[in-house]
């Protein structure tokens, strides 16, 4: 019986995108600004290059442009927390390499989040903007 429950399991799982990948609907619109301590635009080029999305698994992924960078995310109400985000390891160059410092850094400061129309807002603690994603 538990062979019979493992294999259905198993098999409702991979019916289940195993990562955002398929489900990209997101794209950047501000992200942390590590010097200037606030979320900032980017460009419109650098925007429409980034995508993100999460699984039902809660795993975050982002495509900046030149990474992908990827954390996992707790959700309680409007609370979220994610573990260490992490990234593909390519040599990213100009607003690309901006976005992926800001994106980790606002992942790793990210304690709630807000869903006004057609955007997610991650906040601080205090409540400071760490990064809007607005769907594509």
């Amino acid at each position: 019986m538990r062979l019979i429950l493992l294999a259905a399991t198993l098999a409702a799982l991979s019916a289940v995108p195993a990562s955002a990948a398929e489900t990209l609907k997101w794209r950047i619109e501000r992200v942390w600004d590590p010097a200037q301590r606030e979320s900032r635009p980017i460009s419109p080029e650098a925007a429409a290059q980034t995508s993100g999305g999460i699984s039902v698994f809660g795993k975050l992924t982002v495509e900046t442009g030149c990474n992908t960078v990827f954390a996992r995310g707790w959700l309680t109400g409007k609370k979220i927390k994610f573990g260490q985000p992490w990234t593909t390891r390519k040599a990213c160059e100009g607003e690309a390499r901006a976005i992926e410092a800001g994106l980790v850094e606002a992942l790793t400061l990210a304690r709630a989040y807000e869903d006004p129309r057609r955007r997610i807002i991650l906040r601080d603690a205090n409540g400071k903007e760490v990064l809007a994603l607005v769907k594509r």
